[in-house]
């Protein structure tokens, strides 16, 4: 799949967000999502590590980056959810 020029970006990222789901007594929820649309291999912004794939098979791969805190002192991060798109 290419990735259309009049495609805007919040298009893209909410046609593929993933599903969250949770249970009725889940105390806590997300605070925040970020997202990241990579057409190309490199960093994350949320975290120290780096993307590699190739660029012949892959059209581009689009970050999640879920943050929860639970504001008792030691719960929190960040979560990485990452969609990966065929050429």
């Amino acid at each position: 799949m290419k990735m259309d020029n009049c495609q805007s970006a919040v298009e893209l990222w909410m046609k593929y967000a993933p599903y969250l789901m949770f249970d009725l007594r889940d105390p806590f929820y997300p605070d925040a999502v970020g997202v990241t649309i990579f057409q190309k291999p490199g960093g994350f912004p949320s975290f120290r590590r780096q993307l590699e794939f190739g660029q012949e098979r892959v059209s581009f791969v689009i970050e999640y980056a879920i943050w929860w805190d639970y504001e008792i002192g030691h719960l929190y991060g960040t979560q990485a959810c990452l969609g990966i798109y065929g050429a």
